[in-house]
């Protein structure tokens, strides 16, 4: 009887060390559950807070970036190396009329040069452009004061978003650039520009 109660005794308490270990463990997973659960609420917190402030920068880009382009344009173009005769959307020459209203021009060998500043809160920018593209096209076909080569303008942060940059419609070729590349596309212009006055000159000129 005394070897059964000692055995009882040690079988009660392995069982009740082993409760005890199987409550700690619960305790400790428990813990490890709330902890993740804590962290995992944490990681989503801080990717939506990244998430609304690259959507608020992005939006302020957007929103200053006429503006900025705009005046940009008309800045590089009163400096002495350029000079180019320009107009924007509300000071546009007598024969334009209807819908086209480009955001600025300049004026090169007896054409005009479009440069309109892209604007877009559209989820996809390659879609946007495409349309625009087209849009565009069918208002300045057929008129010959436009010259060939049109350029759309957009942030530097958006020219990244597009795998197509260059468009060739109704006989108009359509590139995308940024801010950036505006003020050598203008030097160019004004070499080609050069070279035509020079062609026109008499050799002793």
């Amino acid at each position: 009887r005394d070897m059964l109660q000692k055995q009882v005794h040690r079988f009660e308490e392995e069982q009740a060390r082993r409760e005890k270990e199987q409550e700690s463990q619960i305790e400790k997973l428990a813990t490890a559950e709330k902890n993740f659960e804590t962290e995992k609420a944490r990681v989503i917190r801080e990717e939506e807070e990244l998430r609304k402030h690259e959507s608020e920068e992005k939006n302020r880009i957007w929103a200053e970036h006429e503006n900025k382009v705009v005046s940009e344009l008309s800045d590089l173009c009163n400096q002495p190396q350029f000079m180019f005769t320009s107009f924007d959307n509300t000071n546009l020459p007598e024969s334009f009329h209807g819908s086209l209203k480009p955001d600025f021009m300049i004026e090169f060998l007896e054409q005009y040069v479009i440069f309109d500043v892209k604007v877009s809160e559209a989820k996809n920018l390659q879609v946007y452009i495409n349309d625009q593209v087209k849009k565009t096209a069918q208002k300045v076909k057929g008129n010959e004061k436009i010259y060939s080569s049109i350029f759309l303008v957009v942030p530097t942060v958006a020219v990244k978003d597009l795998k197509k940059r260059t468009f060739y419609e109704e006989g108009y070729s359509f590139f995308v650039v940024s801010p950036e590349s505006i003020a050598p596309i203008l030097a160019l212009f004004k070499k080609i520009e050069n070279y035509e006055f020079a062609e026109a000159m008499d050799p002793q000129e």
